[in-house]
């Protein structure tokens, strides 16, 4: 049973999916394919490459020109979301913005009809939910998602000592979803801010080749530009590091900061991996719908 927190967060989230799918489907889940289908669409002029199986002779002989027969096709995808709940994402309001992300991303492949599941990581996968559908498998993943807000470290949490995570390491996040993924093609979203040391690109490169990628990335404005305010001391999240960042660190730190993501969007876009930066949580419904509407996804 949810609580009421709980509660009150997954019914905005439910309002917020269904006005991302009222905005973008018209009906029901269909797709237009050519080809045997659940119903029939349409009768469209033949293009080169129609299967001639679905041509219209009697309509092509009344009306003179060469017809097929389109139909819709439902569809029936599996949607999988890894999310990163490693400690740097304690900084701000970053994950709640990433908690935010994720449960509109299951609630809206939930009622898409989609089958969807949950990979939850840091240094390592530290929990995996499989794709499947239904309510209870909804609120269970909900459950997931915000039970990591309340505390991203207690994964952590070994013999009531609490020790800091080694960096994140999606590279091992991917390499276990790899040795998941089933033969049909997985839509993926990544939700990260994909601060990372390690070289993810090749397992990632390796994945986008099987399914279509989507890389959501989350990092709080204020960590992508630090302020001017004098001396800073500043710790690393995930390994208790602690430095001083003096007023004339400043601007280099900010330059190396803006290097590190330009290179990375890059990287990603060369992979073929489609990249959207979320920033924040008052504007998520309208960015998601319109990656949905450039995506033809939803």
């Amino acid at each position: 049973m949810l609580s009421p927190e709980l509660a009150q967060q997954v019914q905005l989230i439910e309002l917020q999916a269904r006005k991302i799918l009222t905005g973008n489907l018209s009906g029901e889940y269909h797709t237009r394919l050519q080809g045997t289908g659940l119903e029939f669409d349409q009768v469209r002029d033949y293009t080169a490459g129609d299967d001639i199986r679905f041509i219209d002779w009697k309509s092509s002989a009344r009306t003179g020109r060469l017809l097929t027969k389109q139909y819709l096709d439902e569809r029936n995808r599996t949607v999988m979301v890894l999310l990163d709940v490693s400690a740097s994402n304690q900084f701000g309001a970053q994950y709640q913005l990433m908690a935010q992300i994720a449960a509109l991303l299951v609630a809206v492949a939930h009622y898409g009809k989609d089958r969807v599941g949950l990979s939850l990581f840091a240094d390592e996968v530290v929990k995996y939910i499989a794709p499947n559908q239904g309510l209870m498998h909804l609120m269970g993943l909900y459950q997931d998602i915000f039970a990591a807000d309340e505390s991203l470290s207690a994964y952590y949490k070994y013999d009531d000592v609490v020790r800091y995570a080694s960096a994140t390491s999606l590279k091992n996040a991917l390499d276990f979803l790899a040795q998941r993924a089933s033969r049909e093609r997985w839509l993926l979203f990544i939700i990260s801010d994909f601060i990372t040391p390690d070289d993810y690109h090749r397992p990632l490169q390796l994945i986008a080749q099987q399914h279509d990628v989507i890389a959501l990335r989350c990092l709080d404005p204020q960590a992508q530009q630090l302020p001017a305010l004098g001396l800073l001391t500043l710790t690393d999240l995930e390994t208790g590091t602690v430095c001083e960042v003096t007023p004339a660190q400043y601007e280099q730190l900010n330059q190396l900061l803006a290097q590190r993501l330009q290179t990375q969007t890059q990287q990603l876009r060369q992979s073929g991996i489609a990249l959207l930066e979320l920033v924040s949580q008052s504007q998520v419904v309208a960015d998601l719908s319109q990656l949905f509407q450039q995506r033809a996804l939803y």
